[in-house]
């Protein structure tokens, strides 16, 4: 009776504190490759008022009150909120709500800054952790399961719309899963981490809570929008029904600001010979000057 209980006691901490979130909504590859690894990339944005000085590692904001996930309600008990209000949802998480301005839920003192301004047709990357569930095959099995959607609204709302407009301005469908070193860190995909502290209480050698603090992510192409701040949303299914979401702005720029000319070492005669002459021409100038003056003695 002691083991059941025990059993189930961590059993369920693994569920909860085993669910997700977008950690970084707009991430930057710095190394020249493909990679979530905090040393090989860097955050240019984070979702609305995310904690970038709470202190806990990487995929712990499970722990933090309140939480960072937000487990939306199921369906058929009405339109789930889609971004937490810290009062709605299975599971509510930390406050989401679009801010008037926009602006106003990132960049203090406890949160991390909004994105930086794309343009239609540019890459945007997400990251999100891992939290045990990179190998949820079961997840994978159901209608949509494991796959993270990011919808991209085509109007400017003051508030956010409801979770219908959201999900149809889906534009890209991202592969939970797609996780860095997870072959290193996993070695046996078929183990499953939801017992894990049970496995290190009795002695297991194999430890299956490989995956927790594994950085995942995906990449989308920002869609046409006309230039405004425009809400989007990460969401992730888990099992059927089970959403969990986070929502951020982005600002939309009318056209790419176009980069400083960089000098390749080549010798450009065109500017070389357009130099020369402007030099030709104000020596001219200043001889003509000198002997206009020298006749005037």
């Amino acid at each position: 009776m002691f083991l059941l209980i025990l059993s189930l006691f961590f059993g369920f901490m693994a569920t909860v504190s085993g669910h997700s979130w977008a950690d970084c909504v707009d991430w930057r590859f710095t190394k020249g490759r493909v990679s979530w690894a905090s040393n090989d990339g860097q955050c240019f944005g984070w979702a609305r008022r995310f904690p970038i000085h709470s202190g806990f590692a990487f995929g712990d904001l499970d722990h933090t009150n309140p939480n960072r996930h937000y487990w939306q309600n199921k369906l058929p008990k009405g339109e789930p909120f889609p971004c937490s209000d810290r009062i709605h949802g299975v599971e509510p998480g930390s406050d989401e709500l679009r801010a008037t301005p926009p602006s106003a839920a990132y960049g203090t003192t406890l949160w991390g800054n909004m994105s930086r301004s794309v343009v239609p047709g540019a890459q945007m990357c997400i990251r999100w952790p891992a939290n045990n569930h990179a190998l949820d095959e079961s997840a994978a099995d159901s209608p949509g399961g494991n796959r993270v959607m990011i919808n991209f609204l085509s109007s400017q709302f003051a508030t956010d719309p409801g979770q219908t407009e959201f999900t149809k301005q889906n534009i890209a469908s991202l592969l939970f899963g797609n996780c860095t070193d997870l072959a290193d860190k996993c070695p046996n995909p078929g183990l499953k981490a939801h017992n894990s502290d049970l496995s290190k209480l009795f002695g297991s050698s194999v430890d299956p809570d490989c995956t927790k603090y594994i950085p995942c992510g995906g990449c989308f192409t920002v869609p046409q929008r006309p230039p405004g701040i425009y809400s989007v949303q990460w969401r992730w299914q888990l099992n059927t029904g089970e959403f969990y979401t986070s929502c951020w702005d982005v600002q939309v720029a009318s056209k790419q600001s176009i980069p400083p000319r960089q000098n390749s070492g080549k010798i450009n005669f065109f500017d070389l010979r357009h130099e020369i002459s402007m030099k030709i021409a104000v020596c001219v100038l200043l001889a003509l000057s000198l002997w206009t003056m020298l006749r005037e003695i």
